[in-house]
């Protein structure tokens, strides 16, 4: 017997469950999916700076900076987490020299901003 006011759930309305689930689901994947996104973006541009100023305290100018993923000279042990570039500067004087740039911290990652710098030369 059917009754208005049943407690009984039809499938219309464990459909829309279902359907309002999903949907908060979906909202809170893609909410974090950006979070990640700009929290990325922000480091992959900043490190760019913060290797321009290095140089400029050691009154150096960049000439290029490559990113290098496998290859990755003294910081061999370096985790994902972390960036690893080969610099080519020029002193003030016109001699070009080879630097291994590591950013990012060994343990934190890219959370911590460090720079190490090694000479390749």
């Amino acid at each position: 017997m059917l009754l208005l006011g049943s407690s009984d759930p039809s499938f219309a309305d464990d459909a829309l469950r279902y359907v309002g689930g999903l949907l908060i689901v979906a909202t809170i994947a893609a909410a974090c999916i950006i979070l990640v996104a700009a929290i990325i973006g922000s480091f992959r541009t900043n490190y760019r700076s913060k290797i321009e100023h290095w140089c400029r305290t050691h009154e150096l100018q960049l000439v290029s900076l490559d990113r290098r993923y496998l290859r990755t000279g003294p910081f061999f042990f370096s985790l994902n987490t972390t960036l690893v570039f080969y610099a080519t500067v020029r002193d003030s004087s016109g001699i070009e020299k080879h630097l291994w740039i590591r950013y990012g911290n060994w343990m934190f990652g890219m959370l911590v901003p460090d720079l190490h710098v090694r000479t390749a030369d």
